[in-house]
């Protein structure tokens, strides 16, 4: 389960939810966050737009790994990058049950969140307001700035238990050769 969406859009509070929500009868969600790969990084890095850039192709391979020794992921990520969006479609290619979901949330609310956590720079969520969606067709999205967390996560599982078949990843795999020609 990927939730992509902007910083502060409600991302990390719907995964734990979600997480709990999914979880129970032997069916454990791991909690897997692109911001934790981040803080792997040495200080001095934090500011090298390459070694991020690194860091998150390094990331959605790692996702796809844990996912093909039988973990069930709830992904907490931003497609910052372009390209993290096909690498993450080619890289779960082989797991059949990866859904992609959007995770909405206004820009005005996001840049609120984002003033009131105060770990984050100040007009991040701005700069990644116009990039993170663009061009991506879901599984499932869902507005993180009109439901909270729970709320969220009741619609996914929803989705998830309607038997609706994931198509967001292998339409990605499909856009990237298109955009190949």
């Amino acid at each position: 389960m990927f939730l992509n969406g902007t910083s502060s859009s409600g991302k990390t509070s719907l995964a734990k939810a979600l997480q709990l929500l999914m979880g129970g009868e032997g069916q454990a969600y791991l909690y897997v966050s692109l911001d934790e790969f981040f803080d792997m990084l040495p200080e001095v890095f934090h500011a090298d737009i390459q070694a991020h850039i690194l860091v998150g192709s390094g990331f959605n391979r790692a996702v796809a790994a844990m996912a093909s020794a039988g973990n069930n992921l709830v992904v907490d990520t931003l497609f910052a990058v372009p390209e993290w969006r096909w690498e993450a479609a080619r890289a779960l290619r082989r797991i059949p049950r990866a859904y992609l979901v959007g995770v909405r949330c206004g820009l005005e609310e996001v840049e609120r969140r984002e003033g009131a956590r105060g770990d984050r720079p100040a007009g991040q969520a701005r700069a990644q307001f116009p990039v993170v969606h663009a061009g991506i067709e879901y599984d499932l999205e869902v507005d993180a700035g009109e439901l909270n967390a729970h709320e969220c996560a009741a619609r996914i599982k929803a989705h998830v238990d309607s038997g609706a078949r994931p198509r967001a990843f292998a339409w990605l795999r499909r856009d990237e050769r298109s955009r190949m020609r």
